[in-house]
């Protein structure tokens, strides 16, 4: 697997690496383009590429005003035949070297508590949750206690 910038011509796989990876959002073109392709927020698009097909994405985002230390890493997917085999980790590595080049010394991401083999991979990378709404603090601590369960974390 190779990891590199997307290009142009890469606008139609990453569609559908995005459809498999998030059922739920509703991509489209017009989404794609607007969420990542023509972003303002958005410096990077990262792809990984398998038999010179795009299989997984992660993104560099930056929101100043709301995270100013801080880059993000956005929209990490992959194609279901590529789960499990540490693709999104190293399109995470990536990106976080991607901020580090910029001068950040930080990063974070936003992800939902379904995303359980995003979340495995997420805590191995060393991110913890940040709860921002008081009604979340069950949900994490449930995801806590089947990582630790689990023998995830320690």
């Amino acid at each position: 697997i190779k990891l590199r910038k997307a290009t142009a011509e890469d606008a139609q796989p990453l569609l559908a690496v995005l459809i498999e990876s998030f059922p739920e959002v509703g991509w489209d073109m017009a989404r794609l383009e607007k969420s990542l392709l023509k972003a303002p927020d958005v410096e990077a698009i990262y792809v990984a590429i398998e038999d010179n097909k795009v299989v997984a994405t992660a993104s560099v985002r930056y929101l100043p005003d709301r995270w100013p230390d801080e880059g993000v890493i956005h929209w990490v997917g992959a194609l279901d035949r590529v789960r499990g085999k540490g693709v999104g980790r190293a399109l995470c590595l990536r990106v976080m070297q991607h901020f580090a080049e910029d001068g950040y010394e930080a990063a974070m991401l936003e992800t939902n508590e379904f995303r359980k083999d995003a979340l495995k991979t997420y805590y191995r990378l060393g991110f913890k949750p940040h709860v921002e709404d008081e009604s979340h603090h069950e949900i994490w601590e449930r995801i806590d206690t089947w990582m630790r369960e689990s023998g995830i974390i320690v």
